[in-house]
């Protein structure tokens, strides 16, 4: 290589090395708990209801088209930042919001990450009551399921990513100077949207120290619990292998005792609510649901219901029949007295 091609690489070299010490994480946490985090049983917030529930932060609206912000407990030293966390709509409609901010300021403004429950992504100018859009378009990946967000707040330049891939950029400077950052969601309808979050982190792009940074481990699962009514398809004797689940939702009842459309959205009143699990590979196994309504931190168990499956079905699935009233609810699904996953949903 010639001399003039060694100091060119030598300078790429730098310029990455130089770009990968200036982004430093100040702040960082998984949600094992609230930890500083706008808590609603503490605060007494009507606003919106913000808890932890299975290691996941959410934000529950109860103002119509509004933003709920939860802002982190720590803060950038500089107003140019890299804000990231797995966001997800755990309960929607197609208006529904969820996402990350950047530069939040003690006068309500901020710089708005948003996906959309009905396919889409935005970033908002937000000041108070007013919003402006700046960027908009499609995204290519469930909004339920959710993504990897990342914004990245450099001077004028604002910059979206989902899962690595850059979803747009816009230029602005009208919030320049802070250095707080935050998670947020906006409903079109009171409690009828549930955003879920985890893994947030932020960054400084100034060079600052690192400081403030936790790391946090997931709690344990508790244990199944055995008694109660249920639902399946077919019976039989169970193994100790644990199933590998394709897909697992939340279904409305069709008119004839069987699972119907997917919802994550349910009226009150008397009505059979379905957790359905696709298998990847079908195996004996004894599965109990533990259907639990969550108000703040307090949880109590409303209805468990087992199903013991002999291994010759892709799609089992266990129900909850009964009156339901307004509010957030989680099923938590064991196999073999084993924690699978979990499932929110709204009740309005």
């Amino acid at each position: 290589m010639s001399r003039h091609l060694t100091l060119i690489a030598s300078s790429v070299a730098l310029a990455f090395a130089s770009a990968a010490s200036a982004q430093q994480v100040v702040y960082s946490h998984d949600f094992d708990s609230a930890a500083g985090w706008p808590d609603s049983d503490v605060s007494g917030d009507l606003t919106a209801v913000y808890t932890v529930v299975g290691s996941e932060y959410l934000i529950n609206p109860l103002k119509n088209m509004a933003y709920a912000l939860a802002p982190a407990p720590a803060s950038s030293p500089s107003p140019n930042m890299v804000v990231e966390s797995d966001v997800r709509m755990a309960a929607s409609q197609a208006q529904s919001r969820a996402g990350i901010a950047c530069r939040v300021g003690r006068d309500g403004s901020f710089y708005a990450f948003n996906i959309i429950a009905s396919g889409g992504y935005e970033i908002v100018r937000v000041r108070g009551s007013d919003a402006d859009v700046l960027a908009q378009g499609a995204i290519d990946f469930d909004p339920y399921d959710g993504a990897r967000l990342k914004a990245v707040c450099s001077g004028a330049q604002l910059s979206f990513y989902a899962n690595g891939n850059l979803l747009d950029e816009a230029s602005d400077s009208e919030i320049g100077a802070a250095g707080g950052a935050g998670l947020l969601s906006v409903s079109p309808v009171v409690a009828a949207t549930n955003a879920a979050f985890d893994n947030f982190s932020i960054a400084s792009l100034g060079g600052a120290s690192v400081s403030n940074v936790t790391s946090s481990t997931r709690p344990s699962a508790p244990p199944a619990m055995d008694a109660g009514d249920g639902g399946g398809d077919g019976g039989g004797s169970y193994g100790g292998d644990l199933p590998l689940i394709e897909e697992m939702a939340l279904y409305a009842d069709d008119g004839a005792g069987k699972p119907g459309s997917k919802r994550s959205l349910f009226d009150t009143g008397r009505q059979r609510v379905y957790l359905v699990m696709d298998m990847d590979i079908p195996v004996p196994a004894n599965f109990r649901a533990q259907w639990i309504a969550v108000r703040g931190s307090e949880e109590s168990t409303v209805l468990n219901g087992k199903y013991d499956s002999p291994g010759n079905n892709r799609r089992v699935w266990l129900y909850a029949d009964r009156d339901w009233t307004a509010g957030l609810y989680r099923v938590d699904v064991y196999a073999n007295g084993h924690l699978l996953d979990q499932r929110e949903f709204s009740v309005y």
